[in-house]
C-alpha cells in the first residue's frame, strides 16, 4: 500500500529556488517515501565526535525547508541556532521540501527515511545537506575535496510494513555496529529513535505516523528491542561475504 498525500502534488513553490541535479535512474516522486544514504568519501569518519553530529542536525533542520537565504548568512549572527530557527519558520513561511521519518548519523555515513513533498526536494535536500556539511569539514580540517562518495543511494519505500521496518532499521544503526548497547540509544544524538520518546525537543523527525501503527510506545520500543541480536548478526554475515 503507497502512502500518498495527494493534497501536495497540487502545490505551487518558486522551483527556481530549489537546486537542479543531473537526472538519476531512480524515479523520485512527490508524495512517495524513500530510504536515503549516502557515506563519506574514502570511508572517512567525518561524523566522529558529538560536535560533527550536532552540526550535521543543524544542517538537516535548516535544509528540509525551502529556504529563502544561505546557511551561512542564516548562522552568521549571534543568537541562539534553535530559537532562531523556530522564529524564522513561523514568521517567514519557508515550505517544506521532505518530510522526515527517521535519521541516524553513523560516523561514516548517514541514513533517513522520508517523502519527498515537492518535485525535487528529496534531492535539494541532500544535495544542500552534502555540500554545507563538506564545507565546515574541509575547513575545520584544512582538506579541500568532496566528502561523499558519488550520488546518494535511493529506495523506494512501497508499504506501511516495509515503512516501519526500514525505520526501525535505521534507528538500530549504531547498535548493530556495536557503537553502544540498546538502552543508551534513547540518550544518543546519533538516531531519531529518542524523538519517538518525546526525549528531545524541536523534533526533526515527524513520528506521529509511524507511532499510529503500534498500540502503545511500549510495543514501538519492544518492536526495535526484540531486533537488535538479529540485526547485529546480518551485519556479521555481510561482512563475511
Amino acid at each position: 500500500m503507497r502512502i500518498v498525500d495527494y493534497s501536495l502534488l497540487s502545490t505551487t513553490f518558486p522551483e527556481s529556488r530549489i537546486l537542479r541535479m543531473p537526472k538519476r535512474k531512480e524515479v523520485i516522486v512527490p508524495g512517495e517515501i524513500y530510504h536515503v544514504y549516502n557515506k563519506s568519501a574514502g570511508s572517512e569518519n567525518i561524523f566522529s565526535s558529538t560536535y560533527d553530529v550536532n552540526q550535521a542536525l543543524r544542517r538537516i533542520r535548516y535544509f528540509k525547508f525551502l529556504r529563502r537565504m544561505k546557511y551561512v548568512d542564516f548562522v552568521g549572527t549571534k543568537e541562539n541556532f534553535e530559537v532562531k530557527l523556530l522564529v524564522h519558520d513561523s514568521f517567514e513561511h519557508d515550505k517544506p521540501l521532505i518530510e522526515i521519518y527517521s535519521h541516524s548519523i553513523m560516523p561514516n555515513h548517514y541514513h533517513f527515511v522520508l517523502k519527498e513533498l515537492i518535485s525535487n526536494g528529496l534531492t535539494s535536500f541532500i544535495s544542500n545537506f552534502q555540500k554545507s556539511f563538506a564545507r565546515l569539514y574541509n575547513a575545520k580540517n584544512n582538506r579541500i575535496g568532496v566528502a561523499f562518495q558519488g550520488r546518494f543511494k535511493v529506495k523506494h519505500i512501497v508499504s506501511t510494513e516495509q515503512l516501519i521496518h526500514v525505520v526501525r532499521y535505521v534507528h538500530l544503526n549504531p547498535v548493530t555496529a556495536h557503537m553502544f548497547e540498546f538502552s543508551k540509544l534513547s540518550g544518543s544524538e546519533r538516531a531519531s529513535y529518542k524523538e519517538y520518546l518525546n526525549l528531545q525537543e524541536n523534533k526533526i523527525t515527524d513520528t506521529e505516523f509511524i507511532l499510529k501503527q503500534f498500540s502503545n510506545i511500549k510495543s514501538f520500543i519492544d518492536f526495535h528491542k526484540n531486533q537488535v541480536d538479529y540485526q547485529r548478526k546480518l551485519a556479521s554475515i555481510k561482512k563475511l561475504l
